[in-house]
């Protein structure tokens, strides 16, 4: 069962930004979606052309790079 709330009543802080923490959630996770879709077209391009352990290498260095 749910609580009644009274009209004048404040919402709670996490209630209040709900809305724009799932869409932040969302365009994240499309974000994420878009690049994981162009590594795939890259991964099939190398592989294609028969430079899969460049493709490695690149991918390997970008993260690392991206650690530090």
């Amino acid at each position: 069962m749910r609580h009644k709330r009274n009209p004048g009543a404040p919402l709670p802080p996490l209630r209040k930004f709900l809305g724009g923490i799932i869409f932040v959630g969302a365009l994240i996770l499309l974000m994420l979606l878009w690049r994981g879709i162009e590594m795939i077209t890259d991964w099939f391009w190398f592989q294609e052309v028969g430079f899969e352990k460049l493709f490695s290498i690149t991918i390997l260095t970008q993260l690392q790079v991206a650690a530090i």
